[in-house]
């Protein structure tokens, strides 16, 4: 191909970069709720401070072990799959999380 001829993007790239777009956006959504939701959550559950903070670290500490883990089985196997895997888990512990109604000590 040559300087001058345009390449052509495929029109299912531009439906993967959007359901990615929108998986990245409710994932963050998902992970940046917690800071405003915090005094609700301790009035909620009557949490200490301690038990905040615990919050926090536990959904940063998920994040820094799993995501190298993730980034290695992308870098090696078929994405699709892995994609779906990572929406599966991620989705269904979203959901398991909306019937918690205590905090386990």
């Amino acid at each position: 191909m040559t300087e001058n001829q345009a390449y052509k993007i495929p029109r299912g790239a531009w439906y993967a970069v959007f359901v990615f777009f929108l998986f990245m956006m409710l994932h963050n959504a998902d992970k940046f709720l917690i800071s405003p939701l915090l005094t609700s959550i301790r009035d909620e559950f009557l949490l200490t401070y301690t038990q905040l903070g615990a919050i926090q670290t536990g959904a940063s500490i998920v994040a820094v072990l799993f995501m190298p883990l993730w980034g290695y089985l992308f870098d090696q196997y078929a994405r699709p799959p892995l994609a779906a895997l990572a929406s599966a888990i991620w989705g269904g512990t979203t959901v398991l999380s909306t019937f918690q109604q205590t905090i386990l000590n």
